[in-house]
């Protein structure tokens, strides 16, 4: 039963790490434009998806995420709003800005 359950736990661990947004996002960024990268996202992963972005991205880059409290990451570029945390369906305090 420890064996099965060891590769169960491997294979589980294996597939997460696999579909962290800092692994899938940066093979499918689009070549640098004459301009900025807008980003716009919205849900749990997009903020994890937008700082994917910000590290693997060489010009320059601006836009809004939002997602739900509890899943912010920090964006660290000037000219980014990296995040608006948001409660579900209800009004915020941090709207008002």
């Amino acid at each position: 039963m420890s064996d099965r359950r060891s590769l169960l736990r491997s294979m589980f661990d294996a597939a997460i790490a696999a579909a962290q947004p800092s692994v899938c996002v940066p093979p499918y960024l689009p070549p640098v434009p004459k301009g900025r990268l807008i980003v716009i996202g919205a849900g749990k992963a997009s903020a994890a998806m937008a700082r994917a972005v910000e590290d693997h991205w060489p010009g320059k880059l601006g836009g809004i995420v939002v997602t739900r409290y509890g899943y912010a990451v920090r964006c660290e570029r000037p000219h980014t709003r990296s995040l608006m945390p948001l409660g579900c369906g209800l009004p915020s305090a941090f709207l008002i800005w």
